[in-house]
């Protein structure tokens, strides 16, 4: 409702979401990722190649600044592969605050999805904190700005945005310092005349004038004005598609930053499989756009890891970019041979990827994968660590208890978290609140999905550290100012 006000104390967002039968115990933002990838985005079903986490794009991690710090990513431990995470600095960029040589954010989105037990979602809330506000509160969902269905969320130029899940609307919010959500007079915008039917995570944020959706199902990338809240084009995703597996692309990029945008190319993470069908694409697959014609020009493969999650960009300009979260599905199927979770890298001012450098994470873990990857700099990392056996015998991996380590890619060296509880694919969902620590969300209890711990993590003083609590599970956090 443009123009309305809602006051927001420094409570709990809740993101309350719509029960989505077809998708069961799976969280529908790993429905996209993670389900068949047929239809829109692969969002029927439950299971499939998908997953992500890390940090750039989305009104996140991404810009200036990227991977950077000290150390790199070749050395032993199968490490492999020349040169470094590039450069000093952090996870620049945060929204536009934040980066190297400037003040770290201090206003935040964020928000929770209630689930009913057996999994589901139900409905939405979304709300601000800010920074002050870490003092271990608990944070209950009786304010906030409601969203009829999961809410994709994501900022950009200063302001708040909301995507439902049961209608194309896109809602941009002012936030105020004490927290009042004023929705725009322009918003929301529609991306019905696209086909799509729901908000969804294939997005790209070139700037505050400059962003793509992309809606899958009909190949339909349309090109919106963040600031003046238009469209102002549309352009064709169908070079994107592999052949032999078409109705399953698709584009990631704002559930954990499957994107990055460096000077005027945008790299996408980009997925062609369907769990339903039992069909995986043998390759990790980059889609390039040209972000001044408004066109795909490349897609970039590599044979050595499977589909492709989180993007970071390094200080150096160097991108990085993790492997499918839930690795453990594809073997589950009969035939699918073997690759480990792993990083590759598409050195600065190219569009290919190295072929000398290769990041095996189970040569770190003790063998184990990792199914989530939340880096914070270009030295320190976090991963969900789950053993191959654990994910292979599991029904729903992306449920699979895990345990959280920490990566020093300076060793490089890994180890498990201290002070932190088991957590799960799904269930655990980390973002940086400044480039040299991260905030990440744990069930109070596996499967339970009624109340979480917000933990923020220091890797240089291995720290672990309650922030606050909600009542569901922790979903997107995102910097505003």
């Amino acid at each position: 409702m443009a123009g309305m006000t809602m006051r927001m104390t420094w409570r709990r967002a809740l993101c309350l979401c719509v029960a989505l039968t077809a998708l069961g115990c799976d969280d529908a933002d790993d429905a996209a990722v993670d389900a068949a990838v047929g239809g829109q985005g692969g969002q029927g079903g439950a299971g499939g190649m998908g997953g992500a986490g890390g940090m750039g794009g989305a009104g996140g991690m991404g810009g200036a600044g990227g991977m950077g710090g000290a150390g790199g990513m070749g050395g032993a431990g199968g490490m492999g592969g020349a040169g470094g995470m590039g450069g000093a600095g952090g996870m620049g960029g945060m929204g536009g605050a934040g980066g190297a040589g400037t003040p770290p954010p201090s206003l935040f989105e964020f928000g929770v999805e209630v689930r009913t037990p057996e999994g589901p979602a139900q409905a939405t809330y979304v709300q601000a904190i800010h920074r002050d506000q870490f003092d271990g509160r608990h944070i209950d969902n009786r304010d906030g700005v409601e969203i009829q269905g999961i809410a994709r969320l994501f900022t950009l130029g200063g302001w708040a945005f909301a995507g439902e899940w049961t209608a194309p609307l896109l809602h941009r919010y002012e936030v105020a310092d004490d927290g009042t959500f004023s929705e725009s007079a322009s918003s929301p915008l529609s991306f019905a005349d696209s086909g799509a039917t729901r908000i969804d995570i294939g997005q790209v944020h070139v700037d505050a004038q400059k962003a793509y959706f992309m809606w899958n199902a009909t190949l339909t990338g349309v090109v919106w004005n963040p600031t003046e809240m238009v469209i102002e084009d549309t352009f064709d995703l169908a070079p994107a598609v592999r052949e032999g597996y078409e109705g399953m692309m698709l584009m990631q990029g704002v559930f954990l930053f499957e994107h990055v945008v460096r000077g005027d190319r945008a790299f996408v993470s980009t997925l062609h499989s369907s769990n339903a069908d039992g069909l995986y694409y043998p390759n990790m697959t980059v889609t390039v756009f040209d972000t001044t014609t408004d066109e795909i020009i490349d897609v970039i493969e590599d044979d050595r890891c499977y589909g492709p999650s989180t993007m970071v960009k390094a200080a150096n300009g160097d991108i990085y970019v993790s492997s499918y979260s839930f690795t453990g599905r594809p073997y589950q199927v009969e035939g699918v041979p073997y690759k480990p979770t792993c990083i590759l890298r598409i050195p600065a001012g190219e569009q290919a990827f190295d072929p000398d450098f290769f990041v095996s994470f189970p040569a770190l873990l003790d063998g184990a994968e990792c199914t989530r990857w939340y880096p914070v700099n270009g030295r320190y990392s976090y991963c969900m660590a789950i053993p191959l056996e654990t994910l292979a015998a599991g029904g729903n991996t992306s449920r699979a208890p895990g345990t959280l380590w920490k990566i020093d890619l300076e060793g490089p060296a890994a180890w498990p978290v201290e002070g932190v509880p088991a957590g799960s694919p799904f269930q655990t969902l980390g973002y940086p609140d400044t480039p040299d620590s991260l905030v990440i969300g744990f069930p109070d209890e596996i499967d339970a999905l009624d109340s979480s711990s917000v933990y923020r993590l220091v890797p240089e003083a291995d720290s672990a550290t309650v922030v606050f609590t909600v009542d569901g599970l922790f979903r997107g956090f995102y910097p505003i100012r």
